[in-house]
């Protein structure tokens, strides 16, 4: 008996029944490799107008000015670190509304702060140990 043809036939009912789902699988990978490389120009264009919006110095030294990010900087940042900013921004603005309130570190591993309202926040060792 010659096995030759009986393996020639397996092999061809596999390869055309596997045929269709490839071609599917390829053509939805094509697609996730189109979005993701959108996704990665666009990054990229956007970290090109940042740096050729002027030096990074001149920015921090707007934001120092304004005791605020500049809105270049805020709309290319990530949500999480916008929320983040506000937040700051608002311990900022508590601490100058209290006159005589300051935020020096005390030696106590975690503390009550003075700027914001009941929460404990970790104190830094180094800058603890110089007080």
């Amino acid at each position: 008996m010659n096995l030759f043809p009986v393996f020639q036939t397996i092999l061809y009912t596999l390869s055309t029944a596997l045929l269709y789902p490839v071609v599917i699988l390829l053509i939805l990978l094509c697609l996730w490799l189109m979005v993701y490389t959108g996704g990665f120009l666009a990054e990229y264009v956007k970290r090109c107008r940042l740096r050729s919006n002027g030096n990074l110095a001149d920015a921090m030294e707007e934001m120092n000015r304004q005791r605020q990010l500049t809105p270049e900087i805020g709309a290319n940042l990530p949500m999480h670190l916008n929320r983040y900013a506000a937040e700051l921004a608002a311990i900022i603005q508590l601490k100058g509304s209290e006159p005589g309130t300051t935020c020096k570190p005390r030696r106590t591993a975690l503390k009550k702060s003075p700027c914001s309202t009941g929460t404990t926040r970790p104190v830094n060792r180094i800058s603890a140990g110089a007080t």
